[in-house]
């Protein structure tokens, strides 16, 4: 099965790795990660996650891939939102050109922390810490369902970086200085307590995963023009409190994002055990269940049954139908990635003046011209029907 690289994906990926947008010859994309010169025991670690099953009540939201890993490289299917961290900013940008300053529902908020949550629970009750969980390692489809990945972070390679990485903003202050690998242990190989430290170490970062979910700003922006020592200051001593800085207190917080009790939520993530902070993923899911019971009912029920009816990392595919809805739900990547697709793998020649592109701005309408439907002109009406009813683009697609 032929793969064809059709664009590089600059605004992702890092000095451990590059990423590549590929499409197979059943029309299905990917990303192509490569891996820089890290570490190889880091690589072999997210290979092994990434063929790992980890369905667990029906679900499963550790990125999965069909793929075996050649070389350097490795597919594994494309997210239409990218990550959560480029999620948050085109919303943010989104929500600027409608005059609003969130545009995302407490519904999509809830969606994606309680699959984090759930995707932890599958890594944890197989002894497996991510360590270095941010943004920039939950991939995010287009109903909005998020996967976590980004087991490749080598720390040893992070020391030669002039920058903070992304996963410094997230890490427990016990991490600021001795930051950790992913890894999986035995119950032989450690003392209780280190498990009980790699757990807290994943909660913490969830706690500020959620301080940027619920906010839509990441905590990187947060420190605006300090310094690489203040920021690394700040990181070790109280930083769940410059989080909150900007409130008299939790309940302020709360009242400003209309949800009772998540400021409280965050503190317990972040806080250490004796402080009266969470021990355990299932804990924490229970926080963020008692939260939710407070919502109102049909907000409720949308969440239940967006998870329920989330698709499982193992049974995920990206088409083309996905990129074009992806563009009408605001996405401008995806157009520009549909156009790359058009363009790399349509052969234009001088013979053929019907190969070259429609004048449109709709990319339906190119898509269509490419694979040769002639009479299809796409209305708003149209698009909007197809807005409704996504998966009806599979069959003229």
């Amino acid at each position: 099965n032929s793969i064809y690289n059709l664009k590089d994906l600059t605004q992702i990926g890092d000095f451990n790795s590059s990423f590549k947008f590929c499409v197979n010859g059943e029309c299905k994309f990917y990303f192509q990660k490569n891996y820089n010169k890290i570490n190889e025991e880091v690589v072999k670690f997210e290979d092994e996650i990434l063929h790992k099953d980890f369905t667990k009540d029906g679900l499963n939201f550790i990125v999965h891939s069909k793929y075996g890993l050649e070389g350097n490289k490795i597919l594994i299917p494309y997210f239409t939102n990218q990550t959560l961290k480029i999620f948050l900013e085109n919303i943010e940008e989104q929500g600027k050109k409608q005059g609003e300053e969130q545009v995302m529902t407490i519904a999509d908020k809830f969606v994606i922390l309680k699959e984090i949550c759930h995707g932890l629970d599958e890594l944890h009750s197989q002894q497996i810490y991510h360590l270095n969980l941010c943004s920039s390692s939950i991939a995010i489809n287009n109903k909005k369902d998020s996967y976590i990945f980004n087991f490749s972070h080598d720390t040893k390679l992070e020391q030669h970086q002039t920058k903070l990485v992304p996963p410094f903003y997230y890490r427990h202050p016990d991490l600021i200085h001795h930051p950790k690998n992913s890894t999986k242990i035995d119950d032989d190989e450690v003392e209780e307590e280190d498990i009980k430290r790699n757990i807290k170490y994943d909660l913490y970062s969830f706690g500020v995963l959620t301080h940027e979910i619920i906010t839509g700003k990441s905590p990187e922006d947060r420190f605006r023009y300090a310094t690489r020592q203040e920021r690394i200051n700040q990181l070790t001593n109280n930083y769940n409190e410059f989080l909150f800085s900007e409130f008299k207190n939790i309940e302020e917080f709360d009242a400003k994002y209309g949800l009772e009790g998540i400021g409280e939520f965050i503190l317990k993530c972040m806080n250490n055990i004796e402080d009266g902070g969470y021990s355990s993923v299932k804990e924490m899911m229970e926080g963020l269940s008692s939260i939710i019971e407070k919502l109102p009912e049909n907000t409720k029920t949308e969440i239940d049954t967006r998870i329920t009816d989330s698709i499982k990392s193992t049974d995920y595919e990206c088409e083309i139908s996905d990129l074009v809805t992806n563009y009408y739900y605001g996405n401008k990547t995806s157009k520009k990635l549909i156009s790359s697709f058009i363009t790399k793998l349509n052969p234009v020649t001088t013979e053929e003046p019907t190969a070259e592109l429609p004048d449109h701005d709709d990319p339906i309408s190119q898509l269509l011209h490419f694979f040769n439907f002639r009479n299809y002109e796409f209305t708003q009406e149209k698009i909007a029907f197809l807005l409704k009813n996504p998966a009806y683009l599979r069959f003229i697609l």
